[in-house]
């Protein structure tokens, strides 16, 4: 932390080292923290990985439209970003729970949305067969 701290006070505007610094909050539980400081990454350098933990960010603040629309930005951008997919398709999945949707009792939007998230999760799995650090999320 010290040496992107040291970075910014000669580089300010250093998208890379701002983006770093919000994994870093990430990981330490700062989601607020972690989405400022990535949403700053993005204004100078707006940068596929950016988005895809940006929407790590957002999804820990149950921001889920938010979090959904950064991981599509992230698609947009690196289309062959497997941890993208990935993320974008374990939050679907969660956000259909959440909504109420089980087994058996999905109505016709319930199944659009599950369709997406199985997409975006086949995505991943033929860009990157072995990835599988998504399926712990903790969202």
């Amino acid at each position: 932390m010290a040496l992107y701290q040291r970075i910014l006070g000669d580089h300010p505007d250093h998208a890379p080292t701002l983006h770093m610094m919000g994994v870093l909050a990430l990981q330490e539980g700062k989601h607020n923290e972690a989405a400022g400081r990535i949403r700053r990454a993005i204004e100078i350098e707006p940068h596929g990985e950016f988005y895809s933990n940006l929407g790590l960010a957002l999804a820990a603040q149950n921001k889920v439209d938010e979090a959904v629309a950064a991981y599509r930005e992230s698609i947009r951008l690196n289309p062959k970003s497997p941890e993208a997919h990935n993320n974008m398709g374990i939050l679907l999945i969660r956000r259909n729970q959440f909504d109420g949707a089980h087994c058996g009792q999905f109505d016709g939007a319930h199944c659009g949305k599950m369709d997406a998230a199985i997409e975006s999760l086949q995505t991943a799995c033929r860009l990157k067969p072995d990835h599988v650090d998504g399926m712990d999320s903790p969202w």
